[in-house]
């Protein structure tokens, strides 16, 4: 059993997240056509924890997996509580840990096929277009899980 995934009985899941910048100060994105019942969404990369693993090796699997990123971790940025309803219907609470990462390269071809954010695209952004960009979907999905402008309002103040 992973301590750090929700299950029937603890209903609580934690996740660390990454906000990847490149040498123009632009944001990495996750881009996907169709996500979590939603069309054209963007979102930063987050991976789930899982036992005997470290917070810097959760994000490093992640970002490659997902994003075919390395990236080398500044510093902690922030977190975000939110709550999401699982295929059984049942509600869960989600930790996301968010750290600011400086991009070291990026290669697509390296990201894992069999993870489902593996289908997503990377695009970067200005900081400014990425927060409007998460906002404005925030309106459009109303799924807050995904709509991370906060944590890209925390970096905005760091850069």
């Amino acid at each position: 059993m992973n301590i750090h995934t929700q299950n029937p009985k603890y209903p609580y899941h934690v996740s660390a997240g990454a906000v990847v910048l490149n040498s123009k100060n632009q944001v990495a994105l996750q881009y996907f056509k169709h996500n979590a019942g939603h069309d054209n969404v963007y979102y930063l990369m987050r991976e789930s924890l899982e036992n005997n693993t470290t917070i810097e090796e959760t994000l490093a699997n992640g970002l490659m997996k997902e994003m075919g990123i390395t990236a080398q971790i500044r510093h902690f940025v922030g977190s975000r509580v939110t709550t999401f309803l699982d295929a059984d219907g049942n509600e869960i609470t989600k930790t996301t840990i968010y750290y600011l990462c400086d991009l070291i390269s990026v290669d697509e071809s390296k990201k894992d096929p069999e993870n489902p954010e593996g289908s997503s695209e990377v695009k970067f952004f200005d900081l400014s277009d990425a927060i409007k960009i998460t906002q404005d979907q925030l309106k459009r999905t109303n799924y807050l899980d995904i709509c991370e402008f906060d944590i890209l309002q925390n970096v905005a103040k760091l850069i």
